[in-house]
């Protein structure tokens, strides 16, 4: 059975034109985001001099934080622009329940429906769909 954190483990690239600047973003903002984990573990821990790592860690957040919007915001051009499509997924399975238009996304999610993005040339999954 597909459980939300396996849905998720799905999200790939492809080599379809349209969306390699969005992966790109997505990929800095995963590796910021795991350096952020690396750098907070160490100031909870105490190891090293976190005297030194805080500027570090701050700066870190900062610009991952700025690459987290930019790739919100290459999501959203590539929406408008017709290179992701919107798939609800079916309870309790998350099987691809049906294709949904632009539209439909915000009141379904309100609705707490688990709906993925996907390339509309190739079908991979991109992302996870959220308010």
């Amino acid at each position: 059975m597909l459980t939300l954190e396996k849905l998720e483990a799905l999200n790939g690239y492809c080599a379809c034109e349209g969306l390699q600047d969005l992966y790109v973003l997505r990929k800095k903002s995963e590796e910021l985001n795991a350096l952020c984990n690396t750098l907070d573990q160490k100031i909870v821990e105490g190891s090293g001099k976190v005297f030194e790592i805080i500027p570090f860690y701050e700066e870190t957040v900062n610009k991952f934080e700025a690459s987290v919007q930019d790739y919100y915001t290459k999501l959203n051009e590539a929406i408008k622009k017709g290179d992701i499509k919107f798939v609800l997924r079916g309870s309790p399975d998350l099987s691809i329940q049906e294709y949904i238009t632009n539209e439909q996304v915000a009141p379904l999610l309100q609705e707490n429906k688990i709906i993925t993005m996907h390339c509309s040339k190739c079908n991979n999954q991109v992302d996870l769909a959220e308010l």
